[in-house]
């Protein structure tokens, strides 16, 4: 840990991954005080019954597919995939851990903050608390880990881009699909997006040099 604080001091001093890892702090501050003042939950509740109005069954049916990615089934799937496929086993212990350590921060910070599901919106059923949400936040983590690996790995300058633009989407589509179905308000899904990125962030800092013990791959 010590190491870890030392690099990212370093960072700070070059200037080079300090902003993309400061702004995330501070939108999570901003949230906290959105969340405590007032009229944050009329300004989530307007937002979820304008998307509520896009329902059909057509994009119910591609919102269904889209967010079953991320559920632990389907995350336990790529995982072993990972663990079968991938000779460097470092690699997939890495991607296990990841989804591990994100998966047990969402229960703690969801424990701790308690907040109910927006029940009269809700199209599909879903338990547990609503804030932060765990897909947003397991999406971005762990589907932002395997593009940081696939960065790493894939050498065609073409393939790569795909493969980033691809599960950029999927991240994206995964956050809004929880909207779509009303499970969560837009402030969850907010602050999933931001912890995720910042456990992303901590992670694969923490997986370079521990893991890894390297710079690179």
């Amino acid at each position: 840990m010590k190491k870890l604080i030392e690099d990212v001091k370093k960072d700070v001093k070059d200037n080079k991954s300090y902003i993309i890892f400061l702004i995330p702090l501070i939108i999570v501050a901003i949230i906290f005080c959105v969340i405590i003042g007032i009229g944050i939950t009329k300004c989530d509740n307007y937002i979820l019954s304008e998307i509520s109005k896009l329902e059909n069954y057509n994009l119910t049916v591609v919102m269904g597919i889209v967010t079953s990615m991320c559920k632990p089934v389907t995350l336990l799937l790529i995982v072993l995939f990972c663990l079968v496929v991938l000779k460097n086993k470092r690699i997939s212990i890495g991607i296990t851990f990841c989804l591990l350590f994100t998966g047990i921060m969402n229960l703690v910070l969801k424990a701790i903050f308690s907040r109910q599901r927006p029940l009269q919106y809700m199209l599909i059923d879903e338990n547990g608390y609503s804030f932060p949400s765990g897909h947003s936040m397991v999406s971005i983590a762990f589907y932002g880990f395997l593009i940081y690996i696939g960065y790493k790995l894939i050498k065609k300058k073409w393939v790569r881009t795909t493969y980033i633009i691809v599960l950029s989407l999927l991240i994206t589509i995964i956050a809004f699909s929880r909207l779509y179905f009303g499970v969560h308000y837009p402030t969850d899904v907010l602050a999933g997006l931001t912890f995720g990125y910042v456990l992303l962030y901590v992670y694969i800092k923490l997986f370079s040099k521990y893991i890894l013990k390297e710079k690179s791959l």
